[in-house]
């Protein structure tokens, strides 16, 4: 998938917060979008990307792309409390550069990219 223009937020909270995470747990968070997936931001004086995906399963998980030559340890993704979503910023990254989610699943040690589920339309990513 392509880091996308169009959910520029510049300045505003992306992260989960408490009262992201009880919505999204009842299946009553209209606005989900604007948390996951990947959003241009600035932190600070740092001009990147939040991204954040949703995976209950996995044991880790981490961000990898054009931005940090597809490296799986480049940008490891921290668990947002019990729900199973998984958010990092990464500094520098750009929009239009490819991205997936590398997921290691807690079952076996499962790994598997995870592309989102418009990337498949559009493109086809490398690796």
């Amino acid at each position: 998938l392509r880091v996308e223009g169009l959910n520029f937020l510049m300045g505003e909270k992306l992260q989960f917060t408490e009262l992201d995470q009880y919505l999204f747990g009842q299946g009553t968070h209209y606005d989900v979008y604007r948390k996951l997936g990947a959003h241009p931001v600035k932190q600070g004086k740092k001009e990147g990307v939040y991204f954040a995906v949703w995976a209950p399963n996995a044991q880790a998980v981490s961000v990898i792309g054009e931005f940090n030559d597809w490296n799986e340890q480049a940008a490891p993704m921290k668990k947002a409390g019990p729900i199973g979503v998984f958010e990092t910023f990464v500094p520098g990254a750009k929009i239009g550069q490819l991205y997936k989610f590398f997921i290691v699943g807690i079952v076996r040690n499962l790994t598997r990219l995870r592309m989102p589920w418009r990337s498949m339309r559009y493109i086809l990513a490398p690796g």
